[in-house]
């Protein structure tokens, strides 16, 4: 629904608000934690696609979600999670379209 300018966001804006706080807070965990990578490689794969997804579902192109990471270590997993992130980010799509 839409209350008007100012007002409460519309469901637009709330479908490209949550996915862009979740790349947000998963650009973080790479960006920020990523000397802790050595005790769990897989968590941090597992942020770097839920990047990749969250970016994809919020409309963000390859190059605005590889500005969005500083490290090398953590650019390396973004590239490596990125088809599993795209193929995430259908799913999600299909299933809110119903499709699936």
């Amino acid at each position: 629904y839409y209350v008007g300018e100012g007002g409460s966001l519309s469901s637009r804006d709330r479908k490209i608000k949550k996915p862009l706080m979740g790349a947000l807070r998963n650009a973080g965990v790479l960006n920020e934690d990523l000397d802790w990578f050595r005790y769990a490689p897989l968590s941090f794969f597992r942020n770097a696609v839920h990047y990749a997804r969250f970016s994809f579902l919020a409309g963000r192109s390859v190059r605005e979600q590889g500005a969005g990471i500083n490290a090398g270590l953590a650019r390396a997993l973004w590239a490596l999670a990125l088809p599993a992130g795209y193929l995430v980010a259908l799913r999600d799509r299909a299933r809110a379209s119903g499709g699936l």
